[in-house]
């Protein structure tokens, strides 16, 4: 492993999700509520347990998601490696994907807008078929607000850090009011990028 290299784009990971606990100490005395997800560990439909199935843009097979981009992979609960009752989306099935759902934001109360914390799980995709030098990176965004996206680097199959295993992440991203479309995003090419599950989201105002 390339000491340096890593060291470097595990410190800028570090550094993004440190500005967001910062964020979320400060609003300790805000008024939270937990945004319903759709589907939100990708259960809906069934894959085979050791296997992968793949769909293509704008197919809404996945219950509650729409694939807006390319193609994305869900892999079985065995495949996937988290128990279960836990499907995951692979964000490119031979190229880059991305999926979509519509969630209320600014519900607890009339706002002009409202910070949105995203959580998920994730780890790097080691499938026998993914490149091993290929950083497999991503975004999340609300489609009508890019320029708050945030970013992720899972590092690769060969040198994956602390994403050889599933790890909680979470993104902030302030938002106006009404329904905006949550989006996760490949930001790498060719087969596979990283896996995630278990979506959440809350809504703070202060």
């Amino acid at each position: 492993m390339s000491r340096r290299r890593f060291g470097r784009s595990l410190c800028v990971t570090a550094m993004a999700i440190g500005s967001l606990a910062t964020t979320t100490s400060t609003a300790t005395a805000a008024t939270s509520q937990e945004i319903p997800i759709t589907n939100p560990a990708f259960i809906q439909p069934r894959v085979d347990p050791n296997n992968l199935a793949t769909y293509d843009q704008n197919n809404n097979a996945i219950v509650g998601w729409r694939v807006i981009s390319g193609n994305v992979d869900v892999y079985g609960t065995k495949l996937a490696r988290l128990g279960t009752d836990f499907q995951a989306v692979d964000l490119n099935g031979n190229k880059r994907g991305g999926i979509e759902q519509a969630i209320p934001i600014a519900t607890l109360n009339p706002a002009p807008a409202a910070v949105v914390t995203i959580g998920f799980q994730a780890r790097n995709n080691d499938h026998p078929n993914c490149p091993k030098d290929v950083e497999q990176k991503f975004h999340v965004q609300f489609a009508d607000n890019p320029g708050g996206r945030v970013s992720f680097n899972l590092f690769t199959v060969n040198e994956p850090g602390p994403y050889a295993d599933w790890q909680p992440l979470e993104a902030q991203i302030t938002s106006p009011a009404g329904v905006k479309m949550l989006q996760f995003v490949s930001d790498n090419d060719g087969y596979c990028s990283g896996l995630i599950t278990k979506i959440t989201a809350v809504e703070t105002q202060s």
